[in-house]
């Protein structure tokens, strides 16, 4: 019997967590999804994944016919924290670039390719920062063409095979693309193909260890920690020049490149058996949360939508601090600022742990009564 094999180190994998079949699941672009899937954690490298196999493949063609990101604030870039201390807030493409320039510079002219440009939320941030460059996109297919074509620096749209890019970058970025590719240090290693001497290649991917959440997203196949991440990018035959968690929070960012190497982080302790059960106890008691009256949940994106799917209740409102959010309904259902919730309300933070813990804190003044899911405990090998 054959089995699939790891999208890192080629291994089988031949077992798979069971409990992660009972939960409902999200795509990437905020839409439920039905029950299934496989998740499976590699016995070589520890890298944790979905099998690249028939039913994954089948999923993600269901997903990407009607895929239509950031469809509830009207096709912008969702805001989210970064920082050393989550002080900023600002749409995530900005965020990156603007920590990856005060890294390694930027100069005043460049070409950069967006790699997994979708309607080009990376490629709006460069056009705002970076007023002497050219951007490229490459993507699945043309559909976001004619939204890309209205950007005013914007080159030519690539598909198919990366390979036939005629060009070299002095920067490529892959925004939330990495953990949608099986094999990803193939196309890493392509990618390197196409820099300039001293290009990079800049990653941002969820952090699993931060965000178990990530699981459950149905067209993601590699859920990454630092160790996991650092060592497809070593495997594609580019240099990991550095590894953040602080640049957007609950996720991770990677430069990868010809220069000097950033140290290799610890193995992690973090079984994704142990997360699955995690989050099946954060779906019971948000179902027994829902069985005491009117609540809210605050948090529109993937972590909202996935808890609306395991409550039998439909929430009274919804609470967003993206303003491009507030004003919209779900299922008849107001998008409100935090401000704008009736006070004394249950509201659930659908977020990571820590970060609700902040956002309580933060917020307190409102006199909001939030339910606050305890932390899902990890640690380094």
């Amino acid at each position: 019997m054959s089995f699939p094999v790891c999208s890192i180190c080629n291994v089988p994998l031949p077992h798979s967590i069971e409990e992660y079949a009972k939960r409902q699941r999200v795509t990437s672009d905020c839409k439920t999804y039905p029950p299934g899937g496989r998740v499976t954690e590699c016995v070589a490298c520890g890298a944790v994944q979905k099998p690249n196999d028939a039913a994954w493949q089948a999923d993600c063609e269901r997903i990407y016919a009607e895929y239509d990101n950031y469809s509830l604030s009207g096709g912008v870039e969702q805001s989210v924290r970064g920082g050393d201390r989550g002080q900023d807030y600002a749409p995530r493409s900005n965020l990156v670039l603007s920590a990856y320039a005060r890294a390694f510079g930027l100069p005043e002219t460049g070409w950069m390719l967006d790699y997994g440009c979708g309607k080009g939320p990376s490629t709006k941030a460069a056009d705002q920062m970076l007023s002497g460059w050219r951007i490229d996109g490459f993507d699945l297919d043309r559909r976001a063409e004619k939204k890309l074509k209205g950007i005013a620096q914007f080159g030519q749209l690539f598909t198919g095979d990366p390979a036939g890019i005629p060009h070299r970058y002095d920067l490529i970025v892959l925004m939330h693309a990495l953990e949608h590719i099986p094999n990803g240090s193939d196309v890493l290693r392509s990618l390197g193909e196409l820099l300039k001497p001293n290009g990079h290649i800049v990653l941002q991917v969820p952090n699993r260890l931060q965000n178990p959440y990530d699981l459950l997203v149905a067209d993601h196949t590699l859920h990454f920690d630092r160790s996991s991440l650092y060592y497809i990018g070593e495997k594609s035959g580019l240099t990991p020049m550095a590894l953040s968690e602080n640049w957007v929070a609950k996720e991770l960012s990677m430069v990868l490149g010809h220069g000097d190497a950033v140290g290799q982080p610890p193995a992690v302790d973090c079984p994704a058996a142990s997360q699955v059960d995690w989050l099946s106890s954060v779906s019971k008691t948000a179902r027994d949360v829902a069985r005491h009256g009117p609540f809210g949940i605050f948090g529109t994106s993937i972590i909202g939508t996935w808890l609306a799917s395991e409550i039998d209740t439909t929430p009274a409102f919804w609470i967003d601090e993206d303003t491009a959010k507030q004003g919209a309904t779900i299922d008849g259902a107001p998008v409100v600022s935090p401000e704008m919730a009736p006070a004394g309300s249950t509201v659930i933070l659908a977020m990571a742990p820590e970060i609700a813990q902040s956002v309580a804190a933060r917020l307190a003044h409102l006199r909001l009564s939030f339910v606050i899911f305890p932390k899902h405990q990890s640690g380094s090998k």
